[in-house]
């Protein structure tokens, strides 16, 4: 079968709740596609503060995540001082991670656990940079979108696989943050990501690993073990985001 050559046209540029900003666009026979926008067509991000829970989080019976728990042989009781912010909203500010914020509000499930005051959560964003050095597009992987289009599939299907993988992309970045959780002998721990938690019910193993060392935090994924330095931390009320200069999920991993 020939392959499709798309010819973009400016039909209309949709943005809803569940699915990233798509264009619609015509291919050379004339029929009509749906498929993500670029990332210089994205729009304005949501303002989290509006769409803020109404209840708030008590700190002093809920503390914030703590990362140091997983590195100390004895229970810690200290005080985290925390921005009046939760992970919504920062990272919606933080610019280094624009298209990584842009996936995580199409995944509806994960920005709900963004928004929830209740949340204790681990978000390991991978910069703008990191993402776009991808040989395929999140949205591409892990379900090969232009081998469905090739092979005839329908539009519903196609829209499918790419929310899916979008899901995937997003739930492999975003940790639930488990104070019980022991460090092996060389200081490494093994967590659970919110796709790997989805895939294996029993609750053994995971699939990324930290690492502390010295005041410095590395992360990767058990598929390679590569750490990547955590490059910055930003606290808030119901979790912490680690940016690294990698992504934990890639073609073909």
């Amino acid at each position: 079968m020939v392959a499709l050559k798309y010819v973009l046209v400016p039909v209309a540029l949709v943005a809803a709740k569940n699915i990233v900003e798509m264009i619609t666009f015509r291919d050379e026979n004339g029929k009509l596609h749906r498929r993500l926008a670029p990332e210089e067509y994205r729009g304005g991000v949501l303002d989290g503060e509006e769409s803020r829970l109404l209840q708030k989080r008590d700190l002093e019976m809920h503390p914030p995540v703590d990362l140091g728990v997983y590195f100390s042989n004895r229970p810690i009781h200290r005080t985290i001082d925390v921005p009046d912010i939760y992970l919504d909203s920062q990272i919606s500010v933080l610019t280094e991670l624009d298209i990584f914020a842009s996936y995580s509000r199409n995944d509806e499930k994960s920005y709900d656990m963004f928004r929830d005051p209740e949340s204790d959560l681990i978000v390991i964003a991978p910069t703008n940079a990191a993402i776009t050095a991808l040989a395929k597009k999140p949205w591409q992987f892990p379900m090969d979108i232009d081998t469905m289009e090739q092979a005839g599939s329908s539009e519903r299907d196609i829209d499918n696989a790419i929310h899916n993988n979008i899901v995937n992309f997003v739930r492999s970045h975003v940790v639930a943050y488990q104070k019980d959780t022991k460090t092996s002998k060389d200081g490494t721990v093994l967590l659970q990501s919110k796709q790997y938690s989805m895939q294996h019910s029993n609750g053994k193993g995971g699939d990324v690993l930290l690492k502390r060392e010295g005041e410095k935090y590395c992360v990767a994924s058990v598929v390679d073990e590569v750490f990547h330095d955590v490059q910055n931390i930003y606290s808030t009320k119901n979790g912490v985001i680690l940016v690294i200069d990698a992504t934990l999920s890639r073609p073909g991993a």
